[in-house]
């Protein structure tokens, strides 16, 4: 059998593979943005722990899920930003610092950038 034949019944008897999936876009935020989300998203989980369970669990669980989602985001950008962990952390403790106060203050700037992050959030599960 020649080796073309050879790699024509292999390619046959070899199991179909399914359907490709469509290919996912992500847009990957500047390191301002995602160290700002990071900021805002751990200061509002923050922010709910201080309530005394006032808020739903379901609420609470995406607050954290969206800060650990952002300070990870946050690293990453750093990274390839050629930033050492140690700038990229102290950067998101600014910027989570700052945004308690502004939340603390009910600034509606802070709660509509909140909302943005929370959108560009990805469910973690």
């Amino acid at each position: 059998m020649s080796l073309t034949l050879l790699v024509l019944a292999l390619g046959v008897l070899e199991p179909q593979a399914s359907p490709a999936r469509p290919a996912v876009t992500i847009e990957r935020p500047s390191w301002s943005e995602a160290v700002r989300c990071a900021g805002l998203t751990q200061a509002a989980s923050e922010l709910d722990g201080d309530t005394d369970g006032a808020r739903d669990a379901g609420d609470a669980k995406r607050l954290y899920d969206a800060g650990l989602y952002w300070s990870l985001t946050a690293m990453q950008a750093s990274q390839a930003g050629g930033r050492t962990a140690e700038a990229a952390e102290a950067a998101q403790t600014r910027s989570r610092l700052e945004a308690l106060d502004q939340l603390r203050d009910e600034s509606s700037e802070a709660r509509r950038e909140l909302s943005r992050c929370l959108t560009r959030t990805p469910a973690l599960g």
